[in-house]
């Protein structure tokens, strides 16, 4: 399924986004771990609704199928940052230039290549929607929206990635991907035929280091989007109206460095990890959602088991503009936060 449209992988593989980062350690097992759970969950959960409500088995077969799909994209999708950081680097989440998760349809695969790993995947998705003077929030025209159940213009959006993994050990992957929408304007309006085109490089290394006594894992990529340029009139306030021309190219970018001294003597320092992360947002200069910041993060996480874990982390935002800011912003936050995997 579109798991790899910008995955973020956060070592439980969020084909998080980046535009997909692959897990590539001891974590793939407690990622497939929770995906039998969901399967299971989503399996009674049918048998349920259908016992119920008593529909005909190709109706629930549908369902069914609805479900896995949106399980599966939703877990490799998006499954990255929510397991080290409570919150997203920028450029992903609301208003973010790259997607979480999508609807669709993937072909993924591996192969060897003497001691190194090769990974592949192509997918198509509904594909995202633009953001016009007419929807609901008509200053961030020419914004893209994700996360789209249904299609506004029949038009789908294809995506790959291919990843290497040099070393025989798996520790390190470099990834490379495209994402291509030929039309994400609504059909039948003078935006139907615009397009976009997003690209990443994605970088991921995890290993217990004796050294240092634990766990050291490092994701960083880089991801920029290109939509075509159109004007867009915007109505500001009641009879005010004016003409929004810029070039549409944004780009982000994030580090993030975690340690989790696995190989202590002590149970309780076994579990705790320490994280950190910085992350930059530039947006087109000249538009209504125009912004340049940047963020720092750090945190320290509590892992009470394998699916469980407690997250306290500290977030600073600095820059200027952003969704409805304008000006300098200096946003400071401390989070508090209980995941469980299921």
């Amino acid at each position: 399924m579109s798991n790899h449209i910008f995955e973020l992988k956060n070592p439980v593989g969020d084909s998080q986004g980046a535009i997909m980062m692959e897990v590539m350690d001891g974590v793939v097992i407690d990622a497939q771990k929770k995906i039998d759970i969901l399967l299971s969950s989503s399996s009674t959960l049918m048998n349920k609704y259908i016992n119920t409500n008593q529909v005909t088995d190709s109706k629930a077969s549908k369902i069914i199928i609805i479900v896995v799909v949106f399980i599966m994209i939703s877990l490799v999708v998006g499954g990255f940052f929510y397991v080290k950081e409570i919150t997203k680097p920028l450029g992903f989440g609301h208003d973010g230039i790259a997607p979480m998760s999508g609807v669709g349809v993937e072909l993924r695969g591996a192969f060897r290549v003497g001691t190194a790993t090769m990974n592949y995947s192509v997918y198509t998705t509904n594909g995202p929607t633009l953001k016009t003077p007419s929807g609901v929030e008509p200053l961030e025209s020419g914004m893209l929206m994700f996360m789209n159940l249904k299609d506004n213009n029949n038009n789908r959006a294809f995506g790959s990635r291919i990843g290497l993994l040099p070393f025989s050990n798996s520790s390190t992957e470099i990834g490379f991907s495209y994402y291509s929408a030929g039309n994400v304007g609504t059909k039948g309006t003078a935006y139907e035929n615009i397009g976009a085109k997003l690209f990443a490089f994605d970088f991921s290394f995890v290993k217990q280091l004796p050294e240092i006594g634990g766990i050291v894992d490092i994701k960083s990529q880089y991801a920029k989007s290109t939509i075509d340029n159109i004007t867009y009139t915007v109505e500001e306030e009641p009879g005010v109206f004016e003409d929004l021309i810029f070039n549409n190219v944004s780009s982000s970018y994030y580090g993030q460095l975690s340690y989790r001294p696995t190989m202590s003597g002590t149970d309780f320092i076994k579990k705790l990890e320490f994280v950190g992360r910085y992350s930059k947002l530039e947006t087109p200069i000249g538009s209504g959602f125009a912004t340049n910041k940047k963020e720092f993060s750090f945190g320290l996480n509590y892992w009470l088991n394998w699916h469980s874990v407690l997250k306290l982390n500290y977030q600073n935002i600095t820059g200027e503009g952003g969704h409805d800011v304008v000006g300098k912003i200096n946003e400071k936050a401390l989070f508090l936060n209980w995941a469980i995997g299921f």
